[in-house]
């Protein structure tokens, strides 16, 4: 049985947090927790105090000692400090790394609170421009965002659902992404990352007669590649993909401009040389992010997990 007023402070802490005293309930007065733990009426007024400064009870006339939150204030729990120190030397002379250390202390932190912030995918179909649009889509909601390769969704859609709360993607992909992942529609978020629009203007500027090829990996990128290139070029276009390495280096006597993507550049520029080529980047619209603020939001106003 709890006999100090620290002790009988964290028992009431405990059974308040679990709900073993609502919010609403009234406490024992501070006479019958005193008959009840065989301690005099100062130390059971000592840590009624102490709750009430924790945030978690308040006086009421008429009524006692009520609780008020089953949250309480944020600070300092005595003891945590202590035990927290004796968990890492022993794992110190166990020979537990820090950096192992660390994440074993993070992964029971997000089990009981919950983690701070929900942890975001953002899936492409190339490494390049998943790389470059996960970290613009970064610094735009101040969160991290992973690169996901649409195939390693497509190819394990359980470890992703596993290790993901929020799965972004853009526009383009939002089908297939959705179809790899199942009845797991609420999770996916679309962003918009239109083509950069000085290459837009670049192509606009070619003669009609003069024709524009395409090239690029994926057949959604060049299904998207065709639409936008035909809303600004309005002569012959032919489109190939990358690995029609004979029908990528045709274009060289069909064609007098090709557009290609980051991610392709290199191998067009070497199976195409000397040829004029307009390079395609994406970037992320900040008016489109929206719907993945609004599911950050979401997630982080769910409670926490109990303890």
């Amino acid at each position: 049985m709890a006999t100090t007023s620290e002790e009988i402070k964290r028992s009431l802490m405990h059974k308040i947090l679990i709900g073993q005293y609502p919010v609403g309930s009234t406490l024992p007065s501070c006479r019958e927790l005193a008959t009840e733990l065989g301690i005099n009426r100062n130390t059971a007024s000592k840590v009624y105090r102490e709750l009430a400064r924790e945030g978690l009870v308040k006086t009421v006339p008429g009524h006692g000692v009520v609780v008020i939150s089953q949250r309480g204030t944020v600070g300092p729990v005595p003891g945590v400090r202590e035990r927290l120190l004796a968990a890492a030397r022993e794992a110190r002379l166990m020979g537990m790394q820090r950096g192992a250390f660390l994440e074993a202390a993070q992964a029971v932190a997000d089990e009981l609170f919950g983690r701070a912030h929900p942890s975001i995918a953002f899936v492409e179909c190339n490494e390049e421009d998943a790389e470059a649009l996960a970290r613009e889509i970064e610094a735009e909601v101040s969160l991290p965002v992973q690169p996901v390769l649409l195939a390693a969704v497509q190819r394990a859609p359980e470890g992703i659902l596993g290790s993901y709360d929020i799965v972004c993607t853009t526009l383009y992909h939002l089908l297939s992404v959705k179809a790899a992942l199942g009845g797991a529609d609420e999770r996916v978020v679309p962003v918009h990352a239109p083509p950069d629009h000085r290459s837009l203007l670049e192509i606009a500027s070619v003669e009609p007669g003069m024709g524009v090829g395409i090239v690029c990996a994926q057949p959604t990128t060049q299904q998207y590649l065709v639409t936008a290139v035909g809303m600004v070029y309005r002569g012959e276009v032919r489109a190939c993909l990358l690995s029609d390495s004979d029908g990528v280096r045709a274009l060289q006597s069909q064609v007098e401009v090709v557009v290609d993507v980051p991610s392709c550049h290199k191998q067009v520029a070497r199976l195409l040389p000397g040829m004029r080529i307009v390079t395609v980047g994406f970037h992320v619209d900040e008016d489109s992010l929206g719907p993945l603020r609004d599911a950050v939001a979401r997630y982080l106003s769910n409670e926490p997990l109990p303890i």
